[in-house]
């Protein structure tokens, strides 16, 4: 028997032994004493704060008008050896004006944001509240007169609905937006503006994903309304209906 044949019976006989021992150990139950770990299940619940950012977009509409301007008179003086002599020219003022117009712009924004959720299992319910600066603004021309139109801030408080499904939250959100306006209008009479804060609406949805125990990703997309204003005086009148497109990026801790 070759030194290759013995091996392999040597090793059978070993593998054999071995199994020979190791069955009536590997017969026996598992102890009691040992538990599988189960990972908790993530909860909503509690007061959470962070800060928010993104990208929004304006959109603005209405009209601009202004009355006819005065007619313009001059008078020139002339003197010569028989006398002095009067001349009156009288110019029509600008007629009056009236157009439509619509503009858009884009701009970053940041704030900060603060809400409670409360996790009732199936749904997750809860409330937020947020504040952002922006540098959203606008101008266009209509007929012979110039408008501009900026959001310098703004702000929502609304509920959210959403169905967690573990780590991941994918909400509805709807509720009352607020907004700080400037509307700037320029006509051959002169210039006015004026600001504004307008109470609007607000709806939207999202997903949030808790990276950890404590903090927590949002991406969302949220409209906001603000209705129509106006600015007017000597120059003219201009009407204005104001409503914003939001994508909103979101980092926030979670205290509970």
């Amino acid at each position: 028997m070759n030194y290759l044949a013995r091996g392999l019976l040597g090793s059978s006989f070993l593998v054999a032994a071995g199994l020979a021992m190791s069955g009536p150990a590997s017969a026996q139950p598992v102890s009691s004493n040992r538990s599988d770990a189960v990972a908790p299940v993530f909860s909503w619940q509690g007061f959470y704060a962070g800060v928010i950012g993104g990208y929004g977009h304006m959109r603005a509409e209405g009209s601009a008008a202004h009355p006819a301007g005065p007619d313009i008179t001059t008078t020139t003086f002339f003197t010569s050896g028989s006398g002095t002599f009067t001349f009156t020219d009288t110019v029509p003022g600008a007629p009056a004006d009236a157009a439509n117009f619509s503009m858009n712009d884009e701009s970053w924004f940041l704030g900060a944001e603060a809400g409670y959720d409360h996790d009732l299992g199936p749904v997750v319910v809860g409330g937020v509240v947020d504040l952002a600066g922006s540098g959203m603004s606008g101008r266009t021309i209509a007929g012979d007169s110039a408008i501009k139109v900026g959001l310098d801030w703004f702000g929502t408080a609304r509920v959210r609905i959403g169905l967690p499904i573990d780590r991941f939250l994918v909400y509805g959100t709807g509720g009352l937006a607020i907004g700080g306006i400037k509307t700037d209008l320029s006509t051959p009479l002169g210039a006015t503006s004026d600001r504004f804060t307008k109470v609007g609406w607000a709806a939207g949805a999202g997903v949030s994903y808790a990276v950890t125990e404590k903090v927590v990703l949002d991406l969302s997309y949220l409209h906001l309304g603000f209705g129509s204003h106006s600015v007017s005086g000597a120059a003219g009148r201009a009407k204005v209906k104001l409503s914003n497109d939001l994508i909103r990026f979101g980092v926030s801790y979670k205290f509970d």
